[in-house]
């Protein structure tokens, strides 16, 4: 975590959550995109303009569950409610 956060060089509390977060088994391999992102040698782009609000605030990387909720909601059309049921097969890893 102290390598990550020497190549980060955090500048907000947001990037110091933002790699709490992403410092688990799972989201791990996410790390050196976001670390690339936020220091400018990788250009942030968004599969989709309606993301853009969504992820600015991780450099367009997908870091909490609240933004798989938003994005279910904003870009498939669920319900908060459907998102979060989402949300939890998603993170329990159903593929149904």
């Amino acid at each position: 975590m102290q390598d990550y956060l020497r190549k980060l060089k955090p500048t907000s509390i947001h990037d110091l959550v933002a790699m709490n977060a992403l410092y688990r088994p799972g989201p791990m391999g996410n790390i050196p995109e976001f670390i690339d992102r936020k220091n400018g040698k990788q250009k942030i782009t968004y599969l989709h303009p309606k993301l853009e609000p969504i992820l600015s605030e991780t450099y367009g990387v997908i870091v909490y569950q609240e933004q798989v909720i938003k994005i279910a909601s904003e870009i498939g059309g669920l319900s908060l409610a459907q998102a979060d049921l989402l949300r939890r097969q998603w993170v329990k890893k159903i593929k149904s």
